[in-house]
């Protein structure tokens, strides 16, 4: 999932994204069963981690956690691959990765909503009618509120859950305007450390390592000759097998010593060659540097200004989140799916 992208979409492609419709149901009624709760072994609302002092059901990072699982599942279905959730991703195994990437959209999410309190930057009446109006479009394109319902129920989701997310995403667009207008809170930031923004396209070496190294030589020669190198790169990234998308790269953070070595050459705009590592062949692509008209110095996106916060919040985590394993997870809310009636995409 690339977290630099959830937001702008108001989330109204990703809450149907993490399963597929549903199938004949047991019972005509939504089903009842917490699914992810029943899956992890946690009750969904209990506390399963503080942002900054914010308490997070567990829920709300169950969700992200199943998204993540659903999009590597199905990933591995489409290349007609054995999902092994112990194969290296991102400097540690594809369990970690996907847990670790839940926790990151859960403080992101969380990010926005403080900052919103800080800034006083709430949803007024008309937010909350077009919030009302989203819900209604949704269920009209999907058969109906019954169905619609039916289907966020296999995400864990209702309609006050939908909602809160649906709201995060509006309060993120107010934020992002504040932060776009000519005078508000967000002209005169704090200093920030230099930031560097790198995307990468991954060919994993999986079991033909000399096929993967063909695969990648394949990829290099096709940016080379691209009319667009930029857009290119990015169609290409989004759907190879590194799926966390554009990143602020922290020397001594997850990559390993090539891509780092790789990384930090990089002029804005420029790539790499192909950097081969444990997990397979890499190209890196150094993201272009916005400037501020006034200033002329570089300006961050809102995206990577909130990112930045988020990196820096105080998350504190239970007993609860540190047992769930996201393998058994995943499997398990296959199963608890299964049992209400509805198949995973």
């Amino acid at each position: 999932m690339q977290k630099w992208r959830l937001f702008p979409a108001l989330l109204s492609c990703l809450l149907l994204a993490a399963c597929a419709a549903p199938e004949e149901t047991k019972n005509p009624s939504v089903p009842e069963t917490a699914v992810l709760g029943e899956a992890a072994g946690v009750p969904e609302e209990e506390t399963l981690l503080t942002v900054d002092g914010q308490e997070i059901p567990a829920w709300r990072y169950l969700y992200w956690l199943a998204f993540t699982c659903d999009q590597i599942q199905a990933r591995y279905e489409e290349a007609g691959a054995v999902l092994d959730w112990n194969a290296p991703a991102d400097g540690g195994t594809l369990s970690s990765y996907a847990k670790g990437q839940a926790l990151e959209d859960t403080v992101l999410y969380a990010a926005v909503e403080n900052w919103a309190a800080s800034y006083r930057c709430a949803l007024d009446g008309k937010d909350r009618d077009a919030v009302k109006s989203d819900w209604a479009r949704q269920a009209k394109a999907n058969g109906g509120e019954e169905a619609f319902l039916a289907e966020l129920a296999c995400q864990g989701l209702d309609r006050a859950r939908w909602e809160i997310l649906e709201e995060t995403g509006r309060l993120y667009a107010k934020l992002c305007a504040l932060y776009e207008a000519e005078e508000g809170p967000f002209q005169t930031p704090a200093p920030q450390p230099a930031k560097t923004m790198v995307d990468r396209l991954l060919v994993s070496a999986g079991a033909d390592r000399e096929a993967a190294r063909e695969r990648a030589a394949e990829l290099f020669s096709r940016l080379n000759t691209a009319a667009d190198q930029a857009a290119e790169f990015a169609a290409l990234a989004a759907a190879s097998d590194d799926s966390a998308g554009p990143r602020v790269f922290t020397p001594g953070g997850t990559f390993s010593a090539p891509l780092e070595e790789a990384a930090l050459s990089l002029e804005p705009g420029q790539l790499s060659g192909i950097v081969e590592s444990e997990e397979g062949f890499s190209i890196l692509r150094r993201m272009e540097e916005k400037t501020d008209p006034e200033t002329k110095e570089p300006r961050p996106e809102f995206d990577e200004f909130l990112q930045a916060a988020a990196e820096k919040a105080e998350v504190e985590t239970t007993a609860a989140y540190e047992e769930i394993d996201p393998a058994v997870f995943s499997r398990s809310l296959r199963n608890v799916r299964a049992n209400c009636g509805f198949s995973s995409s």
